[in-house]
């Protein structure tokens, strides 16, 4: 899966099971996970940019915070691993 913020009336939103959710507008990018979790992004060549542990709330990342770019977004539950692609552009 590809999402993207290039689209500044776009807003896409991803549902996996009743346990994780990506929603992706223009302003942000929300990792809502029913679940604990541990979230990673990498880059494209898989260098770790950045990383939470042991989160239980919700989890907002604007694009600001990062270069226009495509990276891999990796959210770790107990009980299953999900990952995917973002391009994220300002």
């Amino acid at each position: 899966n590809l999402l993207s913020t290039e689209d500044p009336l776009s807003t896409t939103n991803i549902r996996v099971g009743n346990s994780l959710e990506f929603t992706q507008g223009k302003e942000n990018l929300l990792i809502d996970v029913k679940d604990q979790y541990d979230l990673f992004i990498y880059d494209v060549s898989g260098r770790l940019i950045w990383s939470i542990k042991d989160q239980i709330q919700p989890t907002e990342i604007a694009p600001a915070q990062l270069q226009n770019n495509v990276y891999i977004i990796k959210v770790v539950t107990s009980n299953e691993t999900k990952s995917f692609k973002v391009l994220l552009a300002q």
